[in-house]
This record gives structure tokens, sequence and C-alpha cells, in this order.
């Protein structure tokens, strides 16, 4: 079993920090949203398009589509349509940091049992080619 630390472990908090900090432009009125009430088109920064419907949160971009889950495109809308509580996304973020911090802890403390092995694997091969002298 792998201790290794995945964004699923930490749920989909870092869809909320992406819909955050990557660029993207949320656009009412435009494209294939134009004159639909509550549909927006979602451009990234790459030029890739998608429709977020935000009366049943629907997206159909493959990240909605294929994992059933709230992606950052329909994050990035309820967020700029103001749908999204700032107290809702206070504690979602908190709770990213602090996930974000123990798994720091766990990288830290497993590149010390990492260095301790390399370290006695060193000290083998040396009394190998000692032996082998």
């Amino acid at each position: 079993m792998s201790s290794e630390t995945t964004e699923q472990d930490i749920g989909p908090e870092p869809r909320t920090l992406r819909a955050l900090t990557e660029p993207m432009s949320v656009l009412p009125e435009m494209g294939r949203a134009k004159g639909a009430e509550d549909l927006y088109l979602v451009v990234s920064s790459s030029g890739k398009e998608y429709l977020v419907d935000a009366r049943d949160w629907s997206c159909d971009c493959p990240d909605a589509t294929h994992r059933d889950v709230r992606c950052k495109h329909q994050r990035a809308v309820a967020i700029r349509t103001g749908r999204l509580d700032p107290d809702e996304l206070e504690e979602e973020l908190a709770t990213t940091a602090r996930d974000l911090e123990t798994s720091a802890e766990r990288l830290h403390e497993k590149a010390h049992d990492l260095e301790s092995s390399a370290e006695e694997l060193r000290d083998a091969m040396d009394r190998l080619q000692e032996v082998a002298q």
C-alpha cells in the first residue's frame, strides 16, 4: 500500500484552488452561452472552452463528465458569480492548507527515511568493496 498522498486523498479542494489561481474567463452571454440564462462559457488559458450550466452545475469538461465531481470550471463560475459562500470558500481553503501541511510533513519524514536508507546502502557497498579487495 502506497503512503503517497494524492489529490483524491485531500478531496476536491485543489480544484477550488485552481479555479482561484489559474487564468480563465467566465463569460455569460458569449458563444454557446449567448441568450441562455445561467449558462457560462469558461475559457481556459489554453483557449479551450467549456460550457457550465449554473442551474444544475453541469460542465462539459472531461473532469466533470467522467469523474462526477465539481470541476474547476464550475467552481470558477460559482466564485465569480457570488454563488459560493465566502465562509465556505475560506473553510475549504483552510482545509486544503492543513492537508497540504500534513502532506509536506509526511514527505519530509519519508525523505529522511530514504536518506537513512541511502546512507546504509552506501556503507554496505563500501564494506563489500573492502571485502572484494
